[in-house]
């Protein structure tokens, strides 16, 4: 179970921010997903990584303004098919 957050006010520009280095064969796909404390949806954040790769260490940007002032889960989604 990931632990809960309480995301900022909007004011102060909340954003989840993490480095990641990523390498998808076309099977597999990865996403970054959050949920609103007392909910059971899943909702991506991120857009959808597949058949692709990074090549190097970024540090994307996720704005969590929609969920300012609520408490949330936030999960790294990643799916293989790939042997």
């Amino acid at each position: 179970i990931s632990p809960t957050y309480l995301v900022p006010s909007a004011s102060e520009n909340p954003r989840l921010r993490f480095w990641h280095w990523y390498n998808f064969d076309y099977q597999d796909y990865g996403k970054v997903q959050i949920k609103v404390d007392g909910t059971d949806n899943w909702v991506d954040i991120s857009t959808s990584y597949n058949n692709t790769g990074s090549n190097i260490w970024t540090y994307p940007s996720i704005d969590l303004s929609d969920y300012a002032g609520q408490s949330v889960q936030i999960a790294f989604f990643l799916y293989s098919q790939s042997s």
